[in-house]
């Protein structure tokens, strides 16, 4: 016999449950009712017969069931069923084979206790479950009207563990406010203290509060007035992102709490890069002397595109313009003639090429007239990022921490991250790679193994991925090399006088400059480049005919191959041990004979010893991986034949004349100390000269006093005086005597 066609006894509009979801009743058709879900609606049409049928089996039941079942049921109804603990899924899982036994039975046997019996030793034998866990009818019969209220919902059967135990304050409300006050007092301030001297000092107030107040502290079974863990209960109810604030600051409650996400990607090759600075976790030496010089310094450049380290430079120079500037050379020039002079190297290097924009810390250096007009000259746009925001660079900083991890801690000599770890390694003891070699450690290590990897982040290979940018947006052609060196030299301002141009004491000068002079008025203000590598030729921007032209050093008192650093160090050394009446050339001279003589004292007397940071960094200038931007150009044969000069101002009187080595060039035929750190590099048309220590026989012609064609010896030019005679006691080297200090590491 069929159900009949009678509608339910349902209002127009009012709220009813249709598997638990929420619903609301339309008006009565001829076909039935319409039901329109509260939450997306949506609509469904159910006749009368379909309504009865599905009120019977209750999945169309009242919003007053619904709300008559617990708050906590309800809470659970509206939380995702995988943030249950396993066990409590389980238990539910449990539960719900009983409420599915029960609802096999007819709706007249759904309430007797014999038939629920049945059910519940039936479902106990199939499942293996003891007779003691399993239920009564009377506990089944609730679970199986929650669960048809819920709308057979299994999250309406979880067992609310969470909500057991003792929910009532046990401290008065008075010892709170004493409690927060104490926290904010000594834990959430600046200086801040510890969750231990915030607890002393909640101690102390509460004790005076109930002196003053007359109230009694409560015995709740602790040592004090308050148990061990109240402070870091009451701590864990705060808003992380104030308490840390009041302690440490806003950068660093940003940087707890902000979302990340995995920041710029860039569009393509080349189109933003970011560069950044590290000090490496090793102690390197100088192989020509055994010398610790220290911890060199690692300044890479990475494309966000592809993840290729475009360029990097190792040396001892800080972070600084200078640094960014060596690794910035590196990075746009093709690769393969430093690959062949590195060897071992097995990999192509692909990537060359200005970056479209580069994102460097905000320091002034960076931000100096030079960086600028770099920045103006290649077409790149730099971008300084604010303090202390490593999250604006987070892929060049995962490299560097990857290479330290990877590389560097498994070599000799390796510091390690921290004196934990380093423990009772002995890493000067340890040290035995070069500057050099640990160059071509990393760089075997970044185009071998890191560009051939694929990165986590993209999926590809950076070589790969880089070479696939490069076919879809066109590969981008490195700068010229005669407009490179110019550009990323030291850039300034001054005056091109008939002397040239001078910076730090420094002059240069040359016959395209005196035409320039010519051309654009005398004593004019002229745009400079100056290689702080390379100080043999300084640049002069010709505005009218938009090039550089060049001038060459003229300041004798610089030797072959030295650097912008060394020179001021020596300059410097010079004028705190200049003797009165020494005149400043002279003093210079010393000076640089004092600092090669420690050196070789200390080749003599240890077989290795650590310098001071700032010898190292003397001692290394000018190594850089970029060399090949400038092949060595020297011409021993030049230097045999007279040096010429610039004839600026015929009526000027004759200076003197020099002798067949040059004014201010020297040979030195024992080896150097310091080759291994100091580019042999030496000016267009002249010798190609090492330095070195002094020798047994020192040549007979080391210094000229300004304005005498007369030879002085080593001894003319530490103090100043010329000896009588030539005996073999004043040709051999000698400590500086008299009034002359002795050199100390401290005072490179």
């Amino acid at each position: 016999m069929g159900m009949p066609d009678i509608a339910l006894r349902i209002a127009e509009n009012a709220p009813v449950r249709i598997d638990g979801r929420a619903f609301v009743a339309g008006a009565i058709g001829p076909d039935g009712r319409t039901f329109t879900e509260k939450s997306t609606g949506h609509q469904i049409a159910l006749t009368n017969i379909a309504q009865l049928r599905m009120a019977r089996s209750f999945r169309l039941t009242t919003e007053g069931s619904f709300q008559a079942l617990d708050d906590n049921v309800q809470e659970a109804l509206q939380t995702d069923w995988g943030t249950f603990t396993p066990a409590e899924r389980t238990i539910a899982e449990d539960k719900k084979r009983y409420c599915d036994g029960v609802d096999e039975l007819p709706a007249r046997d759904r309430h007797k206790k014999a038939k629920l019996q049945e059910v519940i030793d039936r479902v106990g034998e199939e499942h293996g479950f003891a007779v003691p866990t399993r239920p009564s009818t009377r506990t089944l019969r609730q679970w199986d009207r929650i669960w048809l209220a819920a709308g057979r919902d299994i999250r309406a059967l979880v067992p609310f563990t969470w909500k057991k135990g003792n929910r009532t304050a046990r401290l008065p409300k008075w010892m709170v406010e004493e409690i927060d006050a104490a926290i904010n007092e000594v834990y959430a301030t600046r200086p801040s203290g510890s969750e231990r001297q915030a607890r002393r000092r909640a101690v102390t107030r509460i004790r005076e509060r109930a002196a003053r107040e007359g109230r009694r502290i409560p015995d709740l079974g602790q040592n004090d007035v308050i148990g061990q863990n109240v402070i870091a209960r009451a701590l864990k109810h705060r808003e992380q992102y104030d308490l840390i604030e009041k302690r440490y600051g806003k950068a660093d409650a940003d940087k707890a709490l902000a979302a990340l996400g995995t920041g710029p990607q860039g569009d393509w090759p080349l189109a933003e890069v970011e560069a950044d600075h590290t000090p490496l976790d090793i102690i390197v030496i100088d192989p020509a002397t055994n010398m610790v010089l220290g911890r060199p310094w690692l300044t890479a450049l990475i494309d966000r595109y592809s993840r290729c380290i475009i360029g990097f430079y190792i040396g001892f120079h800080p972070p600084s313009w200078t640094s960014v500037m060596l690794a910035l050379q590196h990075a746009v020039m093709p690769k393969g003639e430093w690959l062949e002079s590195l060897g071992g190297i097995h990999e192509e290097y692909p990537c060359h090429g200005v970056p479209d924009r580069l994102f460097v810390d905000g320091g002034r250096e960076l931000l100096s007239t030079s960086m600028k007009a770099m920045e103006s000259a290649l077409n790149m746009k730099l971008v300084p990022l604010p303090r202390r925001r490593g999250d604006l660079k987070g892929k060049i900083e995962r490299w560097l921490r990857t290479v330290q991890h990877e590389i560097v801690h498994i070599l000799p000599g390796t510091t390690l991250s921290n004196v934990v770890l380093r423990k009772d390694y002995d890493a000067e003891g340890n040290a035995v790679m070069s500057l050099a070699q640990l160059r071509w450690v990393v760089a075997k290590y970044l185009v071998d193994v890191h560009h051939q990897e694929n990165h986590s982040a993209t999926g590809e290979a950076p070589a790969e991925r880089w070479v696939r940018g490069m076919t879809l947006c066109g590969e981008k052609l490195p700068p010229p090399k005669e407009l490179l060196a110019p550009l990323t030299g030291i850039a300034d301002r001054r005056v091109l006088t008939r002397e040239g141009i001078r910076y730090s004491g420094l002059k240069w000068n040359s016959n395209e400059f005196s035409g320039l002079r010519n051309r654009i008025g005398l004593d004019a203000e002229v745009d400079i480049r100056i290689d702080p590598l390379d100080l043999a030729h300084a640049y002069v921007f010709d505005a009218k005919r938009r090039k550089w032209i060049k001038g060459d050093l003229m300041t004798e008192d610089v030797e072959v191959g030295e650097t912008l650093h060394q020179y001021e160090v020596i300059k410097a050394r010079g004028r705190e041990t200049r003797e009165p009446g020494e005149t400043k050339r002279a003093a210079i001279a010393r000076a640089r004979g004092e600092i090669f003589e420690f050196v070789k004292a200390i080749i003599d007397g240890n077989a290795k010893s650590k310098a001071p940071k700032r010898f190292a960094r003397f001692a290394a200038d000018g190594r850089k991986p970029s060399e090949h931007l400038r092949p060595e150009r020297t011409s021993p044969g030049e230097s045999k034949g007279r040096q010429a000069g610039h004839k600026h101002d015929p009526d000027r009187p004759h200076r003197a004349t020099h002798g067949p080595s040059g004014p201010y060039r020297r040979a030195k035929p024992s080896p150097s100390p310091l080759e291994e750190t100091v580019p042999d590099r030496a000016p267009s048309g002249g010798p190609d000269v090492p330095y070195g220590p002094p020798s047994e026989e020192p040549p007979a012609a080391v210094a000229r006093p300004y304005g005498t064609d007369q030879p002085v010896d080593r001894a003319e030019s530490q103090t100043g005086r010329v000896p009588t005679s030539a005996s073999p006691a004043s040709s051999a080297p000698k400590a500086p005597t008299g009034s002359a200090p002795t050199l100390r590491r401290r005072d490179i």
